[in-house]
């Protein structure tokens, strides 16, 4: 029995040390194939309303399976990975300024920040006040907020009828 239990460690010393030596050499080779981190290298559009709602598109590398999405620390909504390099979301309502773009893979946790990529401002909505026909007019600048706004005139021929406007 003495002599079998020393055959046998013998026998595991050799190939510990062999599966040591294995995980060894084998560990760099794992780090090389880890996945890296996502990059966020840029937003377009770049600007958009504090409102949210802006479609975007970021570029980078690194995107795969499902993701988040954040525009200076709100989560954007529906993140969709188009390819390696592109992906889209919709803003959310964010701080006037510049602000961080950050993309995180869901598979790992592994994420990208793009800074200061895109940039919130203020938009002027035009109100139609009861008018009964015609378009409201659409001001689609994003503005700065100390920008001067010019207001657009009735570029949408809005109307009201029995509705006489004084002088």
């Amino acid at each position: 029995m003495k002599r079998n239990e020393n055959l046998r460690r013998g026998f595991l010393f050799p190939v510990v040390a062999v599966l040591s030596l294995f995980a060894t050499l084998l560990s760099p080779i794992q780090s090389a194939f880890a996945a890296a981190n996502p990059t966020v290298s840029n937003v377009s559009p770049n600007r958009g309303s504090t409102l949210g709602g802006t479609s975007i598109t970021i570029t980078g590398t690194g995107f795969s399976g499902t993701i988040t999405v954040t525009v200076g620390g709100a989560s954007a909504t529906n993140p969709l990975v188009v390819n390696t390099t592109t992906a889209t979301a919709t803003t959310p309502a964010g701080t006037a300024g510049a602000q961080n773009v950050v993309l995180t893979r869901t598979s790992d946790n592994k994420s990208g920040t793009g800074t200061g990529l895109f940039t919130y401002g203020y938009s002027v909505t035009y109100d139609a006040n009861s008018a009964t026909s015609g378009t409201v007019p659409v001001d689609s600048t994003i503005y700065n907020a100390s920008q001067t706004v010019t207001v657009l005139g009735n570029t949408g021929t809005l109307a009201r009828t029995n509705f006489v406007f004084a002088n």
